[in-house]
């Protein structure tokens, strides 16, 4: 069996709250960490549990995200950058997706869709390296997977 491991291929892409909603895809992401999302442990312990504690999952909780991208200023690559730090300001809750393309170029074969309260940016500047700008995110429900 051959390896389908590959490498990039995996989009950001944010949504713009319309009706219906258009993703546009961040191409100065390069670095997304932290998707996922995590149950909460109960103990259900009961007399009749001979001894030994017993579990059961919780709520999910959808984790706390960084997402890492090159910093723009000359418009229009830094609108969406822009556009971001409003939503921080605002404490948007803003929906995303992260887009998966397989084998075939171009071609999305599994959606990570979610929403997320927009937490913070943070600024970091460099003068031997690229200048980065990240964006804190808290994802907020569930996390649908998708195969468009």
């Amino acid at each position: 069996m051959s390896n389908k491991a590959f490498v990039g291929r995996v989009f950001l892409a944010r949504g713009d709250g319309g009706s219906p909603e258009v993703f546009t895809r961040v191409c100065q992401n390069f670095g997304l960490s932290g998707l996922g999302q995590t149950n909460d442990l109960i103990e259900a312990t009961t007399f009749c549990s001979e001894g030994n504690k017993e579990y059961i999952g919780g709520l999910a909780d959808g984790a706390a995200v960084t997402l890492e991208m090159n910093f723009e200023t000359v418009l229009p690559d830094a609108q969406v950058l822009d556009d971001m730090r409003t939503d921080v300001r605002n404490k948007a809750v803003r929906n995303f997706e992260v887009q998966c393309e397989g084998e075939t170029k171009g071609v999305v074969d599994l959606i990570f869709a979610f929403a997320a309260t927009c937490l913070s940016w943070t600024l970091n500047p460099s003068p031997s390296a690229k200048n980065a700008i990240s964006y804190g995110v808290k994802i907020s429900g569930d996390i649908t997977e998708l195969r468009p």
